[in-house]
């Protein structure tokens, strides 16, 4: 899975969970560039990605998050490794 396939899968799940398709995601997105985006919606989001890829982030993952496109990197790798356990099938394409 490339990086751009990831990118629109989270901002699938973001406006599922904000309920507005209009929300335009990318890698610089941050918490404070959604005034809904609190500690709760924060947990609805990474449960939400976690359910769509088929991982688990750690505690200290998803607190440490400076922007969107640091937990696509984080759901990259998780999906390589997950991959190389034989777990899953996935194209490996760095971004």
């Amino acid at each position: 899975m490339q990086h751009s396939e990831i990118l629109q899968k989270v901002q699938s799940v973001i406006r599922a969970q904000f309920d507005d398709e209009t929300l335009q995601i990318t890698n610089a997105t941050v918490v404070d560039d959604m005034p809904d985006w609190d500690s709760v919606a924060h947990v609805r989001i990474v449960v939400a990605i976690e359910s769509c890829f088929g991982i688990q982030f750690e505690p200290e993952e998803y607190m440490a998050f400076a922007d969107v496109g640091e937990m696509i990197d984080c759901i990259f790798l998780k999906l390589v490794r997950k991959n190389a356990d034989g777990s899953s099938q996935i194209n490996a394409a760095v971004r």
